[in-house]
């Protein structure tokens, strides 16, 4: 379980464990309501010598979350 939650918040995603049935639409409700209120930003920048090994994403209004990926594509 601990490795599931790793990647999941790893890779810009997140793990949502139910423990009872009653919780299941709850919780469908809920992700439905992250996906449909997603907006996605994609960020370029002119090729270089020295690719940056990290780039760092933060919104000021405190009821915005950020969901985004910890590596960095870099191989």
């Amino acid at each position: 379980a601990q490795v599931v939650n790793d990647v999941a918040i790893a890779s810009g995603g997140s793990n949502k464990m139910i423990l009872d049935r009653q919780g299941v639409d709850r919780a469908f409700t809920e992700v439905a309501t992250w996906i449909t209120s997603q907006v996605e930003v994609t960020y370029s920048r002119p090729d270089r010598l020295v690719p940056p090994s990290k780039l760092e994403v933060t919104v000021k209004r405190p009821d915005v979350h950020v969901w985004a990926p910890r590596w960095t594509g870099a191989q």
